[in-house]
């Protein structure tokens, strides 16, 4: 029983890494700092620290806006790009962040 209790104390304290990515998909929906720290439970100043990225929130804290865009995080995003040349329009979809981009520029 003491072993269950534990392991139950340390998914408590398990910090969510995309906690900024949750705390700017609320801001973003019309949340205010105050009303997500009403929602998770914890002060204002925490909240602000979580959506500059200063610190983490616990799963347990997070559960509230989880429940509401937990399913936006685990989608991948993506980028449509085309090409023109001789035989039409070519279209390249691109997955993930974008690290490098450019240009082409034909020079007559």
């Amino acid at each position: 029983m003491e072993n269950t209790d534990k392991t139950k104390k340390r998914a408590d304290k398990k910090k969510f890494r995309l906690t900024r990515q949750l705390v700017k998909l609320a801001l973003n929906d019309g949340w205010t700092q105050k009303s997500i720290a009403e929602a998770c439970r914890t002060q204002q100043s925490i909240v602000s620290a979580w959506a500059r990225g200063e610190k983490q929130g616990t799963e347990v804290q997070l559960t509230p806006l989880l429940e509401i865009y937990g399913n936006k995080l685990r989608r991948k995003s993506f980028q449509v790009y085309y090409s023109f040349d001789k035989d039409g329009y070519k279209f390249y979809k691109v997955e993930g962040k974008i690290i490098f981009s450019c240009t082409m520029v034909e020079i007559n």
